[in-house]
């Protein structure tokens, strides 16, 4: 099985399209800010490493049932209490 890779550009159009931050959206995936500027920023730089596979996988699944993320912001905000 391929391993899910998600584009800086893409991370950037899905983030735009929820119509938040990049601070509100890090809330929603449970990642820092710092790491959503790092993924959105670093496409084509010598040291991009990309969008981690597991997030690329959660930020799908998120955009493709909405009603989902106020679900994983709270399990994230859970997570780091």
């Amino acid at each position: 099985m391929p391993r899910p890779t998600m584009s800086a550009d893409e991370l950037r159009e899905l983030r735009e399209g929820w119509d938040v931050s990049q601070g509100e959206f890090a809330a929603v995936i449970g990642a820092s800010r710092q790491a959503v500027v790092s993924w959105e920023t670093e496409e084509g730089s010598d040291h991009a490493r990309g969008v981690p596979g597991p997030v690329a996988v959660l930020v799908r699944l998120l955009d493709k049932r909405p009603e989902l993320r106020p679900i994983a912001a709270q399990i994230a905000s859970n997570g780091h209490s």
